[in-house]
C-alpha cells in the first residue's frame, strides 16, 4: 500500500477525511464516533468502532505536532458561564474525546 505524504498511510487518511465529513444534515462521523465511544456505556457498540478507531487514532499520530500555544474550539453552550473556575483565562483544559480545534478563531466562529 502506498503511504500518502508524510508517511500516513490511505487509510488512515481516509479514516482522518471521513471524521471531518457531514453525511446530511446533523449526521457525521465525528458525531457517531464520539457518541459511540464517550457517551455509550455498551461495550458491543464501542467494539464495532475499533477498527476506524484504530485507523483514525493512527493516522492522528502521524500527522505534524502543532507548535501553537493556542487552539480555539466551538462549542454549542457557554461552558464558561457553567463552570467558570475550570474555565478561567490562561488555564489548562484537557479534552478526552476527539475534538476539531483551530489555531484561527474566525475558522471556529464559522461553525
Amino acid at each position: 500500500e502506498a503511504a500518502v505524504r508524510g508517511g500516513m498511510e490511505r487509510e488512515q487518511a481516509r479514516a482522518v477525511f471521513m471524521y471531518t465529513a457531514e453525511l446530511g444534515p446533523h449526521l457525521s462521523v465525528y458525531r457517531l464516533f464520539n457518541t459511540a465511544m464517550v457517551k455509550h456505556d455498551d461495550r458491543e457498540v464501542t467494539h464495532r468502532w475499533r477498527f476506524y478507531a484504530r485507523l483514525f487514532l493512527d493516522g492522528l499520530r502521524e500527522l505534524p505536532i502543532s507548535r501553537a500555544t493556542t487552539v480555539y474550539r466551538a462549542m454549542s453552550t457557554n461552558v464558561v458561564k457553567m463552570n467558570a473556575e475550570r474555565y478561567r483565562e490562561g488555564g489548562e483544559v484537557v479534552f478526552w474525546g476527539a475534538t476539531s480545534t483551530s489555531t484561527s478563531i474566525s475558522v471556529v466562529n464559522s461553525f
